[in-house]
């Protein structure tokens, strides 16, 4: 299984990656895991001010940052990430690495702000939602069951694609 879990180093994507590394039975005996960053992009005319290799060294820092607890963590449950960042839209670099990579999974933390304060301070997680055909897990913040079993609630309705989900 190939899953994809965006980290930014908040207490939402740690909990991401504390379920994808207590979960064995989800992810198989050789899981293909990639934690990636996702940096906005400094504005041109500050770039040009304080020189791209500042800029550069910026963007690696904060990446490392948020990669390396979540490659430690991984690692502690016998998982070998890759682990990468990208800068941009953080919605749109997600969406786009899930289909690039053919992820099977993403697994994202999100805040749960409820649908006026998203539109109001905006949204990964429902922008990527919006974006990409990769099936999701979202997680919210709280604390990861300790055992392995997962109970899932499927909603159908009779349509092809709730035929799907099931």
């Amino acid at each position: 299984m190939k899953i994809l879990i965006p980290v930014d180093g908040s207490k939402y994507s740690r909990t991401a990656v504390d379920f994808v590394a207590s979960r064995s039975t989800l992810v198989g005996s050789n899981p293909e895991v990639e934690v990636l960053n996702v940096q906005m992009a400094i504005p041109t005319r500050a770039t040009r001010v304080v020189g791209k290799d500042v800029v550069s060294s910026y963007y690696t820092d904060e990446a490392e940052r948020a990669l390396k607890p979540a490659r430690t963590r991984l690692q502690k449950a016998g998982i070998t990430p890759t682990v990468r960042f990208a800068v941009g839209n953080p919605a749109d670099e997600i969406s786009a690495a899930a289909a690039k990579d053919d992820v099977d999974l993403l697994v994202m933390g999100s805040h749960g702000h409820s649908a006026l304060r998203g539109l109001l301070v905006g949204s990964v997680t429902n922008a990527v939602l919006a974006q990409t055909t990769t099936p999701i897990l979202i997680l919210r913040h709280r604390e990861t069951p300790p055992d392995d079993s997962l109970k899932v609630g499927i909603a159908v309705d009779g349509s092809k694609f709730g035929r799907e989900a099931v």
